[in-house]
């Protein structure tokens, strides 16, 4: 987010956002004008009383976005917005869209996803697990999946992350309780009645457990059927059809 200008009794704001496409260099740019009351003297206290004339969203280039800003920072007249406060204009402007949303369901949410982080390191030095990342890797890149660098994946709005949790085989009170391997696909989001707490969401999960009854099932077996759950429905999510 970032200040454009305050002019002859105008506030222009702007909330800058990476588009969440790796490949571009992008931003997208919201220019709003706001007319404030005559006798404001607080931009802070201001701003619940003003009124929005205008709103644009901008595909720029990043330079160009840039530029913008500096340009009209740069103008007599224009003075600086707290921070704490270009955030309260940006969640005013967002809210009204927000709450009309519909609900998603899980497999939706894997629709034009931009692609997933995994620790393979962590994978291969879990007990039980050696090996199976690259099979792992394979699966999801044969299935058009994107797997994030360390590097894309702190760029990437929302952070996706594909974890991984492995209970081996134990015994409780005489009972045998079969082992299981589960796939959970995180993401960062943030709560629409307060978009100022963020929180770790849980965008996709799938779980296989021991088949006891099936001597011959592995726990290859059981890492095959979670991967298969998810490149199920990740297909399904972005087949035209």
């Amino acid at each position: 987010m970032k200040l454009l200008g305050r002019l002859f009794g105008f506030l222009f704001a702007g909330c800058l956002g990476h588009l969440a496409v790796p490949a571009k260099s992008d931003v997208l740019v919201m220019l709003e004008a706001r007319q404030l009351p005559f006798n404001c003297t607080e931009i802070g206290s201001c701003i619940s009383t003003s009124t929005v004339l205008l709103r644009n969203i901008v595909d720029m280039d990043l330079n160009d976005a840039t530029r913008l800003t500096q340009l009209l920072g740069q103008m007599e007249g224009a003075s600086a917005v707290p921070d704490s406060d270009l955030v309260t204009m940006c969640v005013q402007a967002i809210l009204p869209s927000m709450e009309d949303v519909p609900l998603s369901t899980k497999p939706e949410l894997l629709a034009g996803h931009p692609g997933v982080f995994l620790d393979s390191a962590s994978l291969d030095a879990t007990e039980g697990m050696q090996g199976y990342s690259q099979y792992l890797q394979n699966r999801l890149l044969e299935a058009g999946v994107r797997i994030l660098s360390k590097e894309e994946w702190q760029r990437m709005p929302g952070r996706p992350t594909l974890t991984f949790k492995y209970s081996p085989r134990r015994e409780s009170a005489g009972c045998i309780i079969p082992y299981s391997f589960s796939l959970t696909l995180k993401e960062e989001t943030v709560l629409i009645r307060d978009p100022t707490k963020k929180v770790s969401s849980t965008i996709w999960f799938g779980t296989t457990r021991e088949n006891l009854a099936n001597l011959n099932f592995q726990i290859a077996d059981a890492v095959q059927e979670a991967v298969d759950k998810f490149v199920n429905d990740w297909t399904a999510a972005n087949s035209d059809g």
